[in-house]
């Protein structure tokens, strides 16, 4: 396949898209309709047999009633010299490949959030549709930055048809960097599970800019590697769900339906706090503007502040005695009792007769209204009436406070000075302090511990992480202040996870009895945490 060739005598073929083992992607334009389109067409340098086109046939016809914002479904289904192809939306953003390493939290939580919904219509299906390819290449970007998976319903039949096809040395080149390490033993056929797997490690990859074992994928896990930690900078919430995406054992992982739910509240708590940022630090800046240019254009205030303050009286002392304009005389200061409701009165009408006389000195002018400006501040402490209410009120409060002081009653009584309702009585200042400190820890823990108790309760046994850590919390919260409350909420905590340890303890019997000695052994590892924790009481 060439550009400018015409496929199937309908599809001028614009450039090559993307390679991948089975298949070719072009982009390509619709001679009837006149639109791009992406074209998929598989086997395309050999063709399949009539048994590979039957069996491509049938898995099509279930791709069909896939139909979800997360998948990008084919638009049409046909054959050309023995080669199958799909006609496909063309996204002009391309998949995420190449922006593999450059995600952020947030990104990160959208494509686990849009990739575990497109997965969970998949795996509802009946029958179920397993990917078995969930990679950066088959996730594509829609316009309005949706996430889309791609190459969805090519099931291992059709996988077997192609690989006889094809040469064993380009079959066996792809994605064995994302497979999960169920996929490597003596029963490899795909779970759902498997497709998380591979979701996790497609987000590790695109946060860190390489998957966790490099291209052994779950290989390297089966044989006891253990995942590297994410370098990049992510909250301890993300960087636990994709451990748990990439847990050994398919039964550890969360469902497509699970992982969904979690980054949802994740990116919802994200617009929350996004949200409430930006407000505060824009009304000091404005005002910080405002001052800078009065202060660099002094004649403009004058102009500004008259109907504002008592700042104009200073237009027309400076003309009345123009020859000594250093001389403080001039401010005229007597005459402001004379207006009979504010002192701005009085001043208003002067300028006529002083301003035509002396408009040959500017300059002087402007010095003398400048200097008698500073003068007016420094006897006034500041043009704003709410300044000086502000200043009046502090003297009163310091006048009231000084007062108890100095009357406040008899020390021998001291029973008559009570604390206000809902405050607690302390010896002085800095024990009542430290003992709002605590209570505000406590809060904070208790929250945090809420928190995780909602988390666990929501996504099952596979966040039994949470249970540990909300139980650490309540025990700090209990130590720093005591409540019936907090120990109700302790009791309830340790049921839960007493019965989680009962479930580990017998899924870990259950596994030994079956040989299977390392996942025995992760979940006896997991019951006796639980069982250290309650036991340090």
């Amino acid at each position: 396949m060439e550009e400018n060739q015409i496929f199937d005598e309908r599809y001028h073929l614009i450039r090559l898209l993307g390679r991948g083992n089975f298949s070719e992607v072009w982009l390509a334009k619709d001679s009837k309709t006149h639109i791009e389109v992406a074209l998929k067409v598989y086997a395309p340098a050999t063709g399949l047999d009539n048994a590979g086109l039957d069996v491509f046939a049938r898995e099509f016809s279930l791709v069909v009633n896939a139909n979800h914002k997360n998948l990008l479904k084919p638009l049409y289904y046909d054959t050309c010299d023995r080669k199958p192809y799909l006609v496909l939306p063309f996204c002009r953003r391309g998949s995420i490949l190449s922006q593999i390493g450059k995600f952020d939290e947030k990104q990160a939580w959208h494509l686990l959030h849009d990739v575990a919904a497109g997965l969970d219509c998949l795996h509802k299906l009946n029958p179920p549709i397993i990917h078995q390819d969930i990679k950066p290449d088959n996730v594509m970007i829609a316009d309005d930055g949706t996430f889309m998976i791609t190459d969805f319903g090519v099931s291992s039949h059709v996988r077997a048809s192609l690989r006889k096809s094809m040469s064993l040395a380009f079959a066996s080149a792809g994605t064995i960097a994302y497979m999960a390490p169920e996929r490597f033993g003596k029963d490899n056929s795909p779970v759902m599970a498997s497709d998380i797997y591979s979701l996790g490690a497609t987000v590790y990859e695109m946060l860190d800019g390489d998957t966790p074992f490099g291209d052994d994928g779950g290989l390297m896990h089966k044989r006891g590697a253990e995942i590297p930690n994410i370098k990049a900078e992510v909250s301890d919430l993300l960087r636990q769900t994709i451990e748990k995406c990439l847990s050994l054992n398919p039964w550890d992982r969360p469902t497509a339906e699970q992982l969904e739910q979690i980054a949802a509240d994740a990116l919802a708590q994200i617009k929350k706090q996004e949200q409430a940022q930006p407000r505060q630090p824009e009304i000091p800046q404005k005002r910080k503007t405002v001052l800078t240019v009065l202060q660099e254009t002094p004649d403009v205030p004058e102009k500004q502040e008259a109907p504002e303050s008592p700042s104009v009286p200073e237009t027309p002392t400076a003309p009345e005695n123009p020859e000594h304009p250093e001389v403080p005389e001039p401010p005229i200061t007597p005459q402001e009792p004379q207006a009979p409701q504010t002192p701005q009165e009085p001043q208003t009408p002067q300028p006529p007769p002083a301003s035509p006389g002396f408009q040959e000195p500017p300059k002087e002018v402007k010095e003398a209204q400048a200097k008698q400006a500073t003068a007016n501040k420094k006897k006034t402490g500041g043009l704003n009436p709410w300044v000086l209410a502000s200043i009046v009120g502090v003297f009163v409060v310091i006048g009231v406070v000084a007062g108890l002081l100095l009357f406040g009653g008899d020390k021998s009584k001291p029973e008559v000075i009570t604390p206000a309702a809902g405050t607690t009585p302390a010896s002085n200042t800095v024990e009542g302090t430290e003992a709002q400190g605590t209570d505000n820890q406590t809060a904070v823990l208790t929250a945090k511990a809420d928190s995780l108790v909602n988390v666990g309760n929501q996504h099952g046994e596979a966040f039994e992480d949470a249970y540990i850590d909300a139980y650490k919390n309540y025990k700090q919260a209990i130590a720093l202040s005591p409540s019936d409350e907090l120990t109700r909420k302790l009791g309830e905590l340790e049921t839960k996870l007493n019965k989680r340890y009962d479930e580990l303890k017998s899924k870990a019997d259950e596994l030994s009895q079956l040989d299977e000695v390392e996942a025995a052994a992760v979940k006896l590892k997991k019951a006796n945490a639980i069982k250290d924790l309650i036991s340090n009481k």
